[in-house]
């Protein structure tokens, strides 16, 4: 049986001119993405037509440009302590620049910064544990009983001074140096650093040198004793061998004479003490180099 044919018809060309290719259209999409950028690439934001896309499309749309943190608002000091209601044991919260309301004192060193400059009290010796017996002062408040430990402490380092002293009253030029240090001695205290007060109150010389100076010579005077020591144990042990062999030996007497001048030739005693004398002073030279 015959079948008429069927017309297969190809779309005109009209209808192909009316139908979006691909390119063109991924090409009208990225357009309409980059029109919906911002063109400030610096504060990150997007126009309206961001805002109201799809999620999806804000995720892809989003390429790096970050919304900047906010500036963090750092509070502001308004009031100081007033110092000299601050030794009294009280606390009066004054503006920066103005005068106390309560003893009227304008504090020139005050800085707009929460912190209040530091005096030396001069009745700290009333608060102190150490000429206390130990006990604590009554109705001591916080800052009074930091300031009776700070003379307690004032009070160590002017007797550890004095002591080295004793030791060797030259130490200010003499005393040896460690860290890499090439000058000998002390470094004297400017004299608003010297506490006066711990004369005063406990009748001792105050401490005149750097703290770290009483550290460094302290250390240096135990490792320089130590060595002293051992040297001392050694020789005591190398008499006491060589006697017992004489002994074991019966040595004839002029052997043990000699044993004995040869002991009182060396004059021992002299070196220990011209060693001793040394201890942490810079050229200090242990017994046994003698």
């Amino acid at each position: 049986m015959r079948q008429d044919p069927v017309d297969h018809e190809s779309p005109s060309s009209s209808e192909m001119s009316r139908k979006p290719s691909i390119a063109s259209t991924s090409s009208s999409s990225l357009s309409l993405y980059q029109s919906s950028r911002s063109s400030s690439p610096t504060t990150g934001y997007l126009e309206p037509s961001y805002d109201h896309s799809p999620p999806v499309n804000r995720v892809a749309m989003n390429t790096g440009h970050f919304r900047p943190y906010p500036t963090p608002h750092l509070p502001i000091v308004s009031s100081l302590r007033c110092p000299s209601c601050s030794e009294a044991g009280e606390t009066i919260f004054v503006e920066p620049g103005k005068a106390c309301p309560r003893c009227g004192q304008l504090d020139p060193k005050s800085k707009a910064t929460g912190k209040v400059a530091r005096r030396k009290r001069s009745d700290r010796i009333h608060f102190s544990r150490l000429m206390n017996n130990d006990g604590k002062p009554e109705k001591a408040s916080k800052e009074e009983g930091e300031a009776g430990r700070r003379y307690d402490h004032s009070f160590y380092f002017a007797s550890l001074q004095n002591l080295l002293l004793k030791i060797n009253p030259d130490f200010p030029e003499v005393a040896a140096q460690r860290g890499g240090k090439k000058r000998p001695g002390w470094t004297p205290l400017k004299c608003n650093n010297i506490s006066n007060d711990v004369k005063e109150g406990s009748n001792i010389e105050p401490l005149h040198y750097n703290k770290t100076n009483m550290f460094e010579s302290s250390l240096q005077i135990i490792e320089d004793s130590t060595a002293i020591l051992s040297d001392a144990i050694q020789e005591r042990n190398d008499l006491e061998v060589e006697m017992d062999a004489l002994l074991r030996s019966e040595a004839p007497a002029e052997e043990l004479r000699r044993f004995l001048m040869r002991t009182l030739h060396r004059n021992w005693s002299n070196t220990l003490a011209t060693s001793s004398a040394q201890r942490g002073a810079e050229g200090f030279s242990r017994p046994s180099s003698h």
